[in-house]
């Protein structure tokens, strides 16, 4: 009895190892050209669950989540109670954080040159899959050379998340002579609020009067970014 069982658990072992043999191979031949999402899902799942059907958890997170990049960006509590593993929902986060980090890294130029359209996809690359509002604050030389990117505050854009003070003081401590401002809208649309723009206004003041010139203010949802000097009627707080 026990020598069926040892058989039975053997062939699915085998039938395992062959299918994962199979998409592998797939990959190899064609990267991810002609894959669905699920199919991608369970490429990744692959490295993480050793004896396991992926495919079937694939279909069922992408249906909780609604789309593979929803699950990429999904927090790892949510993927856990969704049939993951700590340690598999751990590597779908450190693969997503990679991809953020390639993307910022490669929407950078060699010369940190001020770049407006590397600049923007850099910003949105980000913010993807965050669900609290933060504050990124890039700093420029008079040569438009980036000096400083970074997230520099947490929480409401007008409230205590933002402290003007300190963004001056980077801007004295970098040598700056320019500044760009974001901000996420995690759950809204990609415009100001009237906090948002009176805060803005004080910010340009603030550094105007430590030399520094505060060239936009980029607020960001989802994928859609909208800046101040784009938008005619926020264009004149930077004229």
């Amino acid at each position: 009895m026990s020598t069926g069982k040892s058989k039975s658990s053997g062939d699915e072992k085998n039938i395992h190892a062959g299918h994962r043999e199979r998409v592998r191979e797939k990959f190899r031949q064609s990267e991810f050209k002609g894959f669905n999402d699920h199919e991608v899902l369970e490429l990744l799942l692959f490295y993480a669950i050793q004896r396991k059907d992926t495919n079937e958890l694939a279909h069922k997170l992408i249906n909780a989540c609604g789309s593979l990049s929803a699950v990429l960006e999904a927090p790892i509590e949510f993927l856990v109670e969704n049939g993951l593993t700590e340690q598999a929902a751990l590597y779908i986060k450190v693969i997503f954080c990679t991809t953020k980090r390639y993307l910022e890294d490669k929407f950078s130029t060699e010369t940190h040159l001020f770049n407006k359209d590397l600049l923007r996809k850099k910003l949105v690359t980000s913010f993807l899959g965050l669900d609290t509002e933060k504050v990124i604050l890039v700093l420029f030389d008079t040569r438009g050379r980036e000096l400083f990117y970074g997230v520099i505050s947490e929480g409401v854009f007008y409230s205590a998340g933002l402290n003007i003070r300190k963004v001056a003081e980077f801007a004295l401590k970098y040598h700056a002579a320019s500044a760009i401002i974001a901000h996420n809208h995690p759950s809204g649309i990609a415009y100001p609020s009237d906090k948002d723009i009176e805060v803005t206004v004080t910010l340009r003041d603030t550094l105007m009067k430590v030399g520094v010139t505060l060239i936009d203010h980029y607020i960001v949802a989802s994928t859609v970014i909208n800046s101040f000097t784009s938008d005619p009627s926020l264009m004149e707080v930077f004229l």
